[in-house]
């Protein structure tokens, strides 16, 4: 008689995708700055630091900025940008199922740069200034997002996103204060994502839930705390 284990092997290709990820994540870890160079940091100047981060893994955004930026705007922009070269190489080295849930999982940067564009349109911040908040990781490409920053007012904005997940929320702006509204996008990608989530069992998702739901519990606490200052 044979007997059956109580054991589910995830298929192959499966596996050889996320071992895959991991080897390129792990390996784009190990590039990044140490504790003993955040010490050295805090000593050097706004110049020095942006010397020190162009001799890393930040040099070509450095190299690619330094004739237009300097200072801490050359620093912001060059990290943004490294930020979201990183995120879209994991999107593109993904396929199947983890390419969909890292898709899911990073529009928490459509939340960031939604944020950042009607914050700054909201006391009439320059266009360029805004775009250089932008970290492009979401659904919202990089194109679009310029293309808002430079429109007039936040009615013209809103009324652009229309066929976007994010207008049901944004659409009520006028009835809502503006940390309310911000606080109502995120709380809809959190659903969104949670629900997602829930769908299907594997232990993939049941990973990610985890992470997720602490995230959940550590912003309802900060929300907390918040509302008793």
């Amino acid at each position: 008689m044979k007997m059956r284990l109580g054991i589910k092997i995830r298929g192959r290709g499966k596996i050889k995708d996320y071992a895959y990820i991991t080897a390129r994540v792990r390996a784009r870890k190990r590039r990044l700055l140490r504790r003993e160079d955040y010490q050295k940091l805090l000593k050097m100047s706004l110049e020095e630091i942006a010397r020190f981060l162009g001799e890393t893994e930040y040099r070509e955004e450095i190299e690619e900025l330094s004739h237009k930026y300097s200072g801490v705007e050359l620093i912001e922009r060059a990290l943004n940008l490294n930020l979201s070269k990183t995120y879209r190489n994991l999107i593109e080295i993904s396929s199947g199922e983890a390419n969909m849930l890292i898709r899911e999982y990073l529009r928490r940067w459509d939340i960031w740069n939604l944020r950042s564009l009607l914050r700054g349109k909201r006391i009439g911040g320059d266009p360029e200034e805004i775009k250089s908040l932008f970290v492009i990781a979401g659904e919202l490409d990089e194109g679009f997002l310029n293309t808002l920053a430079e429109m007039r007012s936040i009615d013209e904005i809103i009324e652009a996103l229309g066929r976007t997940r994010y207008y049901e929320v944004l659409k009520r702006h006028e009835e809502m204060h503006w940390r309310e509204l911000e606080d109502e996008l995120e709380r809809k990608y959190y659903e969104e994502l949670v629900g997602l989530l829930e769908e299907e069992r594997t232990e993939d998702r049941r990973l990610l839930l985890r992470i997720i739901r602490r995230e959940i519990d550590i912003k309802n606490i900060m929300t907390l705390l918040r509302l008793k200052k």
